[in-house]
């Protein structure tokens, strides 16, 4: 007996790609994957003839994977727009940063479709009532 191999199409899994700087572009999707805060060590004391060094300690911001769109490119600043409308400056020493995919972007950037009165038109009863009419 002769077994048929399986053809179904293969869906191609869409994954983020770290990008970096020179190569952001706007109309981009991108998010925060990594970002880094300098702290300097605590064992550092008094007396101490050597210069405190600052530690860089990466860390998963609790942000990380919110979609934005760039708008603007100067390295290393990167001016994005959030979902919600609001603007932000994201300095790319201090941040990595991941390329998404434009249906991931359009997705987070889609706004609600509301149930009712979608284009925020009123009804021919809601107008007739305005108008002093009686139905």
């Amino acid at each position: 007996m002769e077994t048929k191999p399986n053809l179904q199409p293969v869906v191609q899994a869409r994954m983020s790609r770290n990008i970096a700087p020179e190569d952001i572009r706007p109309g981009m999707f991108i998010a925060v994957s990594r970002s880094i805060c300098q702290l300097i060590p605590s064992s550092v004391e008094e007396g101490w003839d050597k210069q405190p060094r600052t530690v860089d300690v990466p860390f998963i911001p609790q942000d990380s994977g919110q979609a934005m769109k760039v708008l603007e490119v100067c390295v290393p600043f990167v001016l994005v727009e959030l979902p919600c409308g609001l603007k932000q400056s994201l300095d790319l020493r201090r941040q990595s940063v991941m390329r998404l995919s434009f249906a991931f972007g359009q997705a987070a950037f889609r706004k609600p479709v509301k149930a009712n009165n979608q284009e925020g038109k009123k009804s021919e009863k809601d107008k007739g009532k305005k108008k002093g009419k009686r139905n």
